[in-house]
């Protein structure tokens, strides 16, 4: 049986029926349950019934002879992205659209997502489309994504249990645009909505999100996933750039790795600051406690992918056991690594963008726009992680 000609499962399974998206596009599905090789990219069982969620690698070829459908697997080009879909069938009133991943780097780091919207309801498999499609990519763009706070939020606790804001939880409510403390305030807007001033002190604190940076790498369990909503965005600069800490890491020398195996980082919030020039006493009395080191492991490893990352931030003020300027060397000298262009992807932003990112395998930076004159407004939830990294030292009083 040709399975390129009928789209049946080569391990005997259902028949499935193929869907064209375009000229010359072949699919391979890889699934816990099926390896079929498929003629086409987007599948859905003929019965509607049950079935397992699949990860489709897209890629391009011309087959023999010309004959669409009847190439080979062995006559295929390299990957063109990647697509997920469910072959459990969705309520009636919602349309069977298949989720599709285009890599943006030729290393297949950051994905541009379409075929989903985020602030529907979700089922369970396009959760885990998602969580899966991060494990490959790292980050994943979506657009379009018309989120409100409410919904933001529910969206992410699909992913697990929300942080609070740092930025929240050290400022007056007084202070505060925005009323959900889960919901981190990316502006530069005060609470009236209106341009923050040039000598505004929330401005300026903001402006250490210029640096590159894991977000909450200073807390005992660091975060998970980022979730980022464009509301207003600028008309020139304000990208954000994201840094690939796996190719990073994978890239080192084998003396290089082997130094710094076991190395243990000190992170927090006053040393990210101490760089653009704030004391720890600026943060005031009330706050010095959640200025506190954090212990975590320089060199972290993922199970579930089973690849190594190194965790860089511009939180880290120390490495245990070294004197402070070899340590402080170090990790920049490992941060001009990792942010070399060949592990960086720029993000120029759109209103309706959506990104998420995973802290543990990735560093980030905003870059300059005129905060001065034109509004941003971005507005971003924070998964926990799933526990500490390394296990904290009591520090002296």
């Amino acid at each position: 049986m040709d399975p390129w000609a009928s789209g049946t499962s080569a391990k005997g399974g259902s028949p499935w029926i193929p869907v064209r998206l375009g000229h010359g596009i072949r699919g391979a599905i890889h699934g816990a349950s099926t390896s079929v090789t498929a003629p086409l990219y987007s599948m859905t069982q003929k019965d509607g019934g049950p079935g397992t969620l699949s990860l489709v690698e897209v890629q391009e070829a011309t087959p023999p002879g010309g004959a669409l459908g009847k190439a080979p697997p062995s006559t295929l080009a390299k990957p063109k992205g990647f697509g997920y879909y469910s072959s459990v069938a969705p309520p009636r009133n919602r349309p069977k659209m298949p989720m599709s991943i285009r890599p943006l780097t030729s290393h297949g780091f950051a994905g541009d997502v379409t075929g989903i919207d985020l602030t529907q309801p979700l089922i369970a498999n396009d959760v885990t489309a998602i969580d899966d499609a991060m494990d490959q990519f790292g980050i994943l763009i979506f657009h379009e994504q018309n989120f409100t706070d409410d919904t933001q939020m529910a969206f992410s606790r699909r992913f697990g249990e929300l942080e609070v804001s740092s930025g929240a939880e050290m400022s007056k409510p007084a202070d505060r645009r925005l009323s959900p403390m889960e919901m981190a305030d990316i502006s530069n807007l005060d609470r009236d909505g209106k341009l923050r001033a040039a000598s505004d002190r929330m401005r300026l604190t903001a402006l250490g999100n210029r640096l590159w940076h894991s977000d909450a790498s200073f807390r005992i369990i660091p975060a998970k996933y980022s979730l980022l909503s464009a509301r207003i965005v600028p008309g020139t600069g304000g990208n954000t750039e994201f840094a690939d800490m796996r190719a990073a890491y994978d890239a080192l020398d084998a003396d290089l790795k082997a130094e710094i195996a076991d190395l243990f980082t000190e992170h927090s919030n006053a040393y990210s600051r101490e760089q653009i020039g704030f004391r720890k006493a600026d943060y005031g009395a009330e706050n010095q406690d959640k200025l506190t080191p954090v212990r975590h492991r320089l060199v972290r490893h993922d199970p579930r992918t089973n690849r190594k990352s190194l965790y860089l931030s511009a939180h880290i003020g120390a490495i245990e056991g070294w004197p402070i300027p070899e340590a402080r060397m170090l990790i920049r000298d490992l941060t001009e690594h990792a942010t070399q262009r060949k592990f960086v992807h720029a993000h120029q932003w759109r209103p309706g963008d959506f990104i998420i990112w995973d802290n543990r395998t990735t560093m980030h930076r905003v870059r300059r726009y005129n905060d001065l004159t034109e509004p941003r407004d971005m507005r971003r939830t924070t998964i926990r992680g799933e526990g500490p990294t390394a296990a904290q030292i009591q520090h002296a009083a």
